[in-house]
């Protein structure tokens, strides 16, 4: 669960992050290069992390058509479903 606990905490390093931190980048995503990569785009609105969610059928929020963070969404699924939804959500992520 470190891995949630550092994504909740904007802690991953999103492109974003990187030129935040001084790391020389475009701040683009690598996948799809159509925004900047912070936490929610690389985790929900990437074209690439939309397929992914897609996949998920019996997931108690919609990740696909979300305006949530993903620590909004993480709270949506502890309150709607198990944290068996949270061990799914964030490896996935």
């Amino acid at each position: 669960m470190v891995f949630a606990w550092i994504a909740c905490m904007n802690g991953l390093p999103t492109m974003l992050n990187l030129t935040t931190r001084g790391v020389n980048s475009s701040g683009f995503c690598p996948l799809c290069d159509k925004a900047i990569e912070n936490l929610p785009h690389a985790f929900l609105h990437c074209d690439h992390a939309k397929q992914t969610w897609s996949l998920w059928q019996d997931c108690l929020v919609n990740l696909v058509s979300s305006i949530l963070d993903p620590t909004d969404i993480a709270l949506n699924l502890l309150e709607k479903g198990t944290t068996n939804d949270l061990e799914i959500f964030f490896p996935m992520a």
